[in-house]
């Protein structure tokens, strides 16, 4: 292959591979982001920090509303506890019916993916951070 030719090709394989790259990583940090502001932790001064700005609230206003946006922050944490509790019943009762028609081997298959996606619904949810500190502030 023509030196020059190849030159041209490294560069321009580089260049892709930076743009892959540099794609990925703002993608990653855009969800980042959006994660870190959604998080429950954060909601309540997430949400105050939009209605001070968007509605131009006075301060008598803030301290009217506040009050109500932490007693819809409890309600949602109360929610989510009980969603969280509602899905882990409902897999479990489908697990148990789904082994009943499944062989020893797949049966204990089955035990094994319901332990690893119940430690990576811990690691995500974190039960801690459910139950302290969950609406941040």
């Amino acid at each position: 292959m023509n030196p020059r030719l190849r030159n041209i090709l490294v560069v321009v394989a580089i260049f892709l591979a930076g743009v892959v790259t540099g794609s990925v990583n703002s993608i990653g940090l855009a969800e980042r982001r959006a994660e870190h502001r959604l998080r429950v932790d954060n909601l309540r001064s997430t949400l105050m920090d939009i209605l001070r700005s968007e509605l131009e609230l006075t301060p008598e206003q803030v301290s009217r509303v506040e009050p109500l946006v932490a007693q819809a922050c409890e309600q949602y944490r109360a929610l989510t506890l009980e969603t969280v509790q509602r899905v882990a019943q409902l897999v479990q009762d489908t697990n148990r019916r789904i082994g009943r028609e499944l062989t020893p081997e797949q049966a204990a298959r089955l035990t094994r993916l319901e332990a690893e996606r119940q430690q990576q619904v811990r690691r995500k949810l974190d039960q801690d951070y459910l139950k302290k500190d969950f609406l941040g502030d």
